[in-house]
C-alpha cells in the first residue's frame, strides 16, 4: 500500500504540468495587452523595459522550480529504490516526459507574449555621439540580408527615446562610421547603404524638447 508520501510524489509531474498549462493559458489571455516600453542606455546598450520583462522573469522563475523539483523528485526515487527495492523506471520516464512538456510549454507560452524573435538575435552594436547640447545613441543591427538602426536621444539620465530609424539594406552595418551635421532643433545623419552601390543616404532627425 502506498504512503501519503509516494501518492503526493507520483502526482509532482501532474503539478508540474498544471502549472505550465496554467501560464500558458495566462499567456493567450495577455498577449494582446498594451505594451509601454522605455528604454536607457546602460553599458553601451540600450535596456528596453516592459512588462513582457516582468512576465519572461516569472516563466524563468517556473521553469527554474519544475527543472529543481524534477531532480529532487528523481533523487527521491532513487533513494526508494536503494532502500525499498521499489520498481521506478516508469516514474522517472513520467518525470522525464513531463519536464520535456513543461519546458516546451513554457517556450511557447514566452513566444505568445514576447514573439519569435528578440533584439538581441540581430547583435546590436550602439554608437554614441554629441555635440554637447544633444546627445544620440545610434544601434545597429544586422540579421542574414536585413540592415538597420535606431537611433535614440539621451537625456542627463540616459533616458532614451526613439527619435528615428532606417535601412541599410543587405545586412549591412556603418559600424559607426556616421556624418553628423548638427542644429539646433535636429541632425542631419548621413550613412552608407548596402544595395550593391554602396550608396549613401541623409536623415534628417529631430530632436526632442
Amino acid at each position: 500500500m502506498n504512503t501519503p508520501n509516494v501518492k503526493i510524489i507520483k502526482l509532482i509531474p501532474l503539478f508540474e504540468i498544471g502549472i505550465s498549462g496554467i501560464l500558458c493559458l495566462v499567456s493567450i489571455l495577455i498577449q494582446n495587452k498594451p505594451v509601454t516600453t522605455t528604454y536607457k542606455y546602460v553599458n553601451n546598450k540600450i535596456i528596453a523595459h516592459s512588462w513582457h520583462d516582468v512576465y519572461d522573469n516569472i516563466l524563468a522563475v517556473a521553469f527554474s522550480l519544475i527543472a529543481v523539483t524534477s531532480v529532487i523528485t528523481i533523487v527521491i526515487w532513487i533513494i526508494k529504490k536503494i532502500r525499498s527495492k521499489e520498481k521506478i523506471l516508469k516514474h522517472i520516464l513520467f518525470l522525464i516526459l513531463s519536464f520535456t512538456l513543461c519546458s516546451v510549454v513554457l517556450i511557447i507560452s514566452g513566444i505568445i507574449v514576447s514573439g519569435l524573435w528578440t533584439k538581441d538575435d540581430y547583435s546590436p552594436s550602439c554608437y554614441k555621439f554629441t555635440d554637447n547640447k544633444h546627445t544620440i545613441v545610434i544601434e545597429e543591427e544586422s540579421f542574414l540580408l536585413y540592415g538597420g538602426g535606431t537611433i535614440y536621444q539621451l537625456d542627463d539620465n540616459n533616458n532614451a527615446v526613439i527619435i528615428h530609424s532606417f535601412s541599410t539594406d543587405d545586412g549591412g552595418r556603418n559600424n559607426g562610421h556616421y556624418d553628423i551635421e548638427w542644429h539646433d532643433d535636429y541632425a542631419e545623419i548621413t550613412y552608407k547603404t548596402f544595395n550593391g552601390e554602396d550608396t549613401k543616404r541623409t536623415a534628417k532627425v529631430a530632436f526632442v524638447n
